[in-house]
This record gives C-alpha cells, sequence and structure tokens, in this order.
C-alpha cells in the first residue's frame, strides 16, 4: 500500500476531482491542518459517499453503507472502545476467525490499522465507508445501547462554546467576537457543510443557525446531522418561521435584526434549558 498513490491523486484519477480543485484543496489544507477529505467537503467539492466511492476503486476496498441498522453482538463491540471508534473514525463490522472487518473512513491508515490490530490481536480488513455512517453506528449500538458510554462534560458560564453558522461573512464575524467578548468559546461556519465537518472535532453546546440564506445554510438538513447539538434558529420572518422551527426542533428563535444584549439573553436561556441553572452536564452525540 504504501507504493500506492496519494489521497489526492487517487481522487483525481477516480474523476472526483480536478487538479485545480486539488491545489486549492492542499492550499487550504496547509493553513487548517485538517485531513484532506474534510477540506474539499468543507468547500463543497466533494461529497463524503464519492470519497468512499473512490478509495473503493483505486485500492479494492470493500465498502459499507447503512450498517447503522444492522445488529451487531456486545462481544464485537467491547473490542474497541468507544472513544477510540469516535477518535478515529472506525467501527467494527464483523469478527471471521482470527480477522476483524473494521469500517474506516480512511482506510490507508496504517498505523490506526497497526493499533487496532495489537489491541485486538487479529488481522484487520478495512471496509471503506463515511463519517456519517460512522457516527450512526456508534450513537445506535454504543450510546443508545449504553447511555454510559456518552460522555459527558460540565458546561459553566465561562466554558460554554458556541457554534455561529452563518452565510453572510460580515454577520458571522461581528457575532463571533461579541460573543468571544462575553466570554464563549467560539467558532464559525458558512455553510451547512463546513458546520458538520468542523463538529468532528469540535462539540459545541449550542449553534446559532442564520436561516436567510438556506441556499448554503439549510436549517433542516443541520437539524438532521448535528446529532444533539442544541441549535438557535435566526431569521427575518418572526411569525411564520418561528413557528416552523420551534415546531421542528431548535430551541429557541430571534427575529433580525436584534440588539446584541437580546441575542446574549436568548442564548443564556438556551444553554439553561438544556443543561440548568448555571452549570449542567453535556452528553456527546457525536
Amino acid at each position: 500500500m504504501t507504493n500506492k498513490k496519494k489521497f489526492g491523486e487517487i481522487l483525481v484519477d477516480a474523476g472526483v476531482i480536478n487538479e485545480i480543485a486539488l491545489r486549492q484543496a492542499l492550499d487550504r489544507q496547509q493553513i487548517t491542518g485538517w485531513r484532506l477529505g474534510r477540506v474539499l467537503e468543507t468547500m463543497g467539492i466533494i461529497a463524503e459517499k464519492d470519497i468512499a466511492v473512490a478509495l473503493s476503486k483505486q485500492y479494492g476496498f470493500r465498502s459499507a453503507k447503512d450498517f447503522a441498522r444492522h445488529a451487531f453482538t456486545k462481544e464485537l463491540l467491547d473490542l474497541i472502545p468507544v472513544k477510540l471508534c469516535k477518535k478515529a473514525q472506525i467501527f467494527p463490522l464483523k469478527r471471521d476467525g482470527s480477522s476483524l472487518h473494521l469500517a474506516m473512513v480512511n482506510p490507508l491508515d496504517i498505523p490506526l490499522i497497526d493499533e487496532v490490530s495489537s489491541a485486538t490481536r487479529l488481522h484487520i480488513i478495512p471496509v471503506v465507508t463515511t463519517s456519517t455512517e460512522i457516527a450512526a453506528a456508534i450513537r445506535r449500538h454504543y450510546e443508545e445501547r449504553d447511555p454510559a458510554q456518552k460522555e459527558t462534560v460540565l458546561v459553566s458560564d465561562k466554558e460554554a462554546s458556541i457554534l455561529v453558522i452563518d452565510a453572510s461573512p460580515s454577520s458571522r464575524l461581528k457575532t463571533g467576537e461579541f460573543l468571544k467578548k462575553a466570554g464563549f468559546l467560539v467558532k464559525i461556519a458558512a455553510s451547512d457543510t463546513e458546520a458538520t465537518a468542523l463538529t468532528r472535532d469540535f462539540l459545541p453546546h449550542l449553534a446559532l443557525v442564520d436561516t436567510e440564506y438556506p441556499e448554503q445554510v439549510n436549517p433542516y438538513k443541520l437539524l438532521q446531522e448535528m446529532g444533539d447539538i442544541p441549535l438557535l434558529a435566526i431569521g427575518p420572518n418572526p411569525v411564520k418561521d418561528e413557528v416552523a422551527f420551534l415546531n421542528s426542533g431548535f430551541v429557541d428563535f430571534i427575529h433580525k435584526p436584534f440588539h446584541q444584549d437580546r441575542l446574549l439573553a436568548r442564548i443564556n436561556s438556551g444553554l439553561q434549558l438544556v443543561y440548568g441553572e448555571r452549570k449542567g452536564k453535556r452528553k456527546k452525540g457525536r
């Protein structure tokens, strides 16, 4: 495997991206330090399933999808701790004698394969899949089966983290700076795709979703993909949108334009609603 082409070259050869897009993604990777697949997703160039198809085609890996709905034994799941599954984006699919079929986002990660092989004392057979598939399987088979597997962290006024999702550059920067001055840990995203990718490494206690530009930020897509992250909607239509968003699962709605103090009050109210007064427990669901 070590003589195979680099990941970006694989995607070019498979016709998933062109060389110009690859160069742009590599430049951004130098700035962000993210995995190339994640960079391509946040740039809106490639979908997760296309990455899986490209890897399967180039290297002859089997691929897996919709496996969260299948049944897995406790003995199989116990082979790999849930923390490692989340961190490395892997999931045990099947044990076949001395071999373990392992769902992986990056089946070319040789150090990870060696680590799992050493820990389980099994030969690892990589099976390519997407991070979304793995997240769904972890939620259903590790966390829903055993709630104790969900990690908890304390939330205080000074520790709360906010993800600002807004297609308007000036608006998201202004909101982000205000919340930082208010004492929050803040990350910003320009699209629903970028927001979803960010939450793999950054799990906010609450996300602000500006709904004015649904082409870039689809609030209902975020509602499906954000797991148990509470979402607070911001939009220009107070009555129609507020009813729709609250009924669909958003914790609150703020009408634009708004005063920053009002935004801060709604955020604090949302945090108290989800996590309790001043301090509460945050359960990670992704």
